[in-house]
């Protein structure tokens, strides 16, 4: 019987619609192919064994709640700049699904974050950040179970998994940390005091980002993964953990975890 592929795109990405139609020749000769933009609420039927991602890092984060939610092993294919998460090119694909069908290819698990707030609960690859929704300050109390550690005052907090370290968290001054490696990280975003720095905390913490009342026209906005952002009334709590589920995550064998820290952020070089 044929397995079931589920091929996810950005449709608004260039070259994408001609990837598409090119992968649904080449795969539907041995798979069932399942062919849907990609977006956050994107519903697939079940029976599906497979995913692929077609457009960019982005393209598959937009999905990733659904991938972790149904767990679902997931191959990405760049058709973008970066193409951290997504390591595949398109004619690497066909070769790479069947060695993992075949055994020869394995799904590493990629620690996600569960991610809760007033009015809903979902899962991030990279990272969840609370960050001032206009262009004054915000205040954020920050708590680690349950213990008050500190109040971020600033334009907002990052908290990342490792694989969301190379990611916003590096950029506002966060470490790199292996994907393997399951720990929090919390990075500020620009704040006020100079003695608030990035922190790497263990996995078993819980993570707790209150918006007191401090400034009344200061809003807050709650971004997952780089998608769309929601909004935070003030005295909001917003709860990240790492989630008892995991991303299943099928990496290219031929570029780990250094060669693509060295090609695609030019690592080391002077």
């Amino acid at each position: 019987m044929k397995r079931t592929v589920a091929l996810l795109y950005n449709r608004w990405k260039p070259g994408v619609p001609d990837a598409v139609r090119s992968l649904t020749r080449m795969l539907s000769r041995r798979y069932r192919m399942i062919c849907s933009p990609s977006q956050p609420e994107v519903r697939l039927a079940p029976g599906i064994d497979a995913a692929v991602t077609l457009g960019g890092d982005g393209t598959m984060l937009s999905v990733a709640d659904m991938l972790v939610r149904r767990a679902l092993p997931v191959l990405g294919v760049n058709m973008g700049g970066m193409g951290y998460l997504a390591e595949f090119g398109v004619r690497e694909v066909p070769g790479a699904l069947a060695a993992f069908f075949a055994g020869n290819l394995t799904a590493s698990r990629r620690a996600v974050l569960q991610v809760s707030w007033p009015g809903g609960r979902r899962y991030a690859v990279n990272d969840c950040v609370v960050r001032s929704a206009g262009p004054k300050i915000l205040r954020v109390d920050v708590r680690v179970d349950d213990e008050y550690l500190e109040d971020i005052i600033g334009d907002g907090v990052i908290v990342a998994t490792s694989t969301g370290s190379t990611a916003y968290s590096l950029a506002c001054g966060g470490g790199v940390v292996e994907p393997g490696v399951r720990v929090l990280l919390l990075t500020p975003i620009s704040p006020h005091a100079l003695t608030q720095r990035p922190m790497i905390l263990s996995a078993d913490r819980r993570l707790s980002l209150e918006i007191p009342a401090f400034k009344p026209d200061t809003g807050a906005a709650l971004v997952i993964d780089g998608q769309i952002p929601l909004e935070l009334r003030q005295g909001a709590r917003v709860d990240v953990r790492l989630a008892s589920k995991d991303l299943l995550f099928i990496a290219n064998p031929q570029a780990g975890f250094f060669t693509i820290l060295k090609r695609k952020l030019t690592w080391g070089k002077r």
